[in-house]
């Protein structure tokens, strides 16, 4: 273990990894539309700068975890780290916009940044020092989220979206070599592989269905590309699951995953982290669009990023309120107000699209407070339902099936709203807003009612 000081540094350190990773990651939520109107692509298709990477990170993710284990985790830190800011650099030069969704895909193995992280907090410092410290980065990772959403908008509003890139790339870069100089690496390397043929067969899986659920509206349902696409995933999962079970050392431990618990917290995250993205999507599109609009607002990339920052913040608090939640009633009853609680915030947004922005601001707080108390509720529910040596595997394939749900989110809400343009505009109609709201809403719900199903666990 280190002493005190190193220790300290070491918190730094990591604090920089999660700031800079966080604030990247929502930077570019305000400047879609923009990257859309510059690359004259319709939403569905910009929809793929978030989609790429949610799928790149659920695929990242494990994979980078396992090396960590077998090769140290202040590596495999610094190559989440490089890669991120390489995707940045790609999609900052791009001239295309499939070149700028190739590089958040690259960009994408910085989802494993938190993972890893903590695994070093675990392995170099005192038991006594592990729970705030990861506290710390938590709410680092909280606030660099809100700060993202407004410094995307200012950064987008100074130089556009390719400036944005840049102010990802070079802090990513910098704290890269910062991690070789300052952080300790983990002395408890084990042996294992990494699964090649289960991320393959999982990426492949994953991007052809939503792929066809991006194209389809404008393919048509019915078309064979359609669903040929829609067939091939179903069958590439199915073989995914197949070598799973049959691998000795999975991508994903299916095994454990079917467990009730998990396997119906799992459930409840998929449907949750479909609806809880969805104002993160929506809300900058309304504030951004047209006055002339049935109800956009005009307004610029940073102040559409500011309408998210109240709910963001507040939600700092949701995680201290789901964990005091979880202790009195459980953490299924966590998870189960904090999908309700966004179901509701996305329903009346849906009636009120159209209105004044204060009115959305208040709304758009509670979908996204709800969603933090889901998300906070969850991890505890995982941690409840595995045994203490299993809990880094559990907690682990939650953050993958997180990932998946927020891309299925991503393609299904933007496929509604290309569906519902307005001829002539190029924007969506007021109606397939308040669509999208309430499909986010209803997938809340259900979500919500999984969630009670989750078998208690004795505490």
């Amino acid at each position: 273990m280190m002493a005190a000081d190193e220790s300290s540094g070491t918190q730094y350190v990591l604090a920089a990894n999660v700031m800079v990773f966080a604030l990247a990651q929502t930077a570019v939520i305000p400047a879609l539309p923009h990257i859309g109107a510059e690359l004259d692509r319709n939403t569905a298709d910009v929809a793929w700068i978030l989609t790429g990477y949610f799928v790149s990170a659920a695929v990242c993710t494990p994979i980078l975890g396992r090396l960590g284990d077998m090769w140290g985790r202040r590596r495999i830190l610094m190559l989440a780290m490089a890669l991120f800011a390489l995707g940045s650099l790609i999609s900052a030069v791009a001239p295309t916009l499939e070149l700028v969704v190739l590089g958040r895909i690259v960009a994408g193995a910085g989802g494993g940044v938190l993972p890893l992280c903590f695994g070093i907090i675990r392995s170099t410092m005192g038991a006594r020092q592990v729970p705030s410290t990861i506290g710390t980065l938590s709410a680092m990772a909280g606030l660099g989220a809100s700060g993202g959403l407004f410094l995307g908008g200012v950064i987008m509003d100074l130089g556009g979206f390719r400036l944005l890139f840049w102010a990802g790339a070079v802090p990513a870069a910098v704290v890269c070599l910062v991690d070789k100089w300052r952080l300790p690496e983990s002395d408890d390397k084990g042996g294992g592989a990494v699964d090649v043929v289960g991320a393959v067969l999982l990426s492949i899986g994953l991007t052809a269905p939503l792929l066809a659920l991006s194209q389809g509206g404008a393919w048509g349902w019915s078309d064979a590309k359609t669903l040929a696409l829609a067939a091939l995933g179903v069958l590439v999962l199915a073989a995914w699951v197949v070598h799973s079970l049959r691998a000795s050392a999975p991508l994903i431990d299916l095994r454990l995953a079917m467990k009730p618990v998990l396997l119906r917290t799992n459930t409840t995250t998929l449907l949750a982290g479909s609806a809880i993205f969805v104002p993160f999507l929506l809300v900058p599109a309304i504030g951004q669009a047209p006055a002339w609009t049935d109800y956009g607002h005009g307004l610029t990339a940073t102040e559409a990023g500011l309408l998210l920052v109240p709910g963001t913040l507040l939600s700092l608090f949701a995680g201290p309120l789901s964990g005091w939640i979880s202790s009195r009633w459980g953490s299924r009853i966590a998870l189960s107000l904090g999908c309700i609680v966004n179901a509701v915030g996305l329903a009346f947004l849906a009636l009120s699209a159209g209105g004044g922005l204060l009115l959305v601001i208040v709304l758009t707080t509670v979908a996204l407070v709800g969603g933090s108390i889901a998300f906070a509720a969850m991890a505890n529910a995982i941690i409840e339902g595995v045994m203490p040596e299993r809990t880094g595997e559990g907690t682990g394939v939650n953050a993958v099936v997180r990932s998946i749900g927020s891309s299925l989110g991503t393609q299904l809400v933007s496929a509604i709203l290309v569906a519902g343009v307005v001829v002539g505009t190029g924007l969506p109609s007021l109606g397939a807003y308040e669509i999208a709201f309430v499909v986010g809403a209803g997938i809340a719900l259900v979500a919500g009612a999984t969630a009670l199903t989750i078998p208690r666990v004795a505490r």
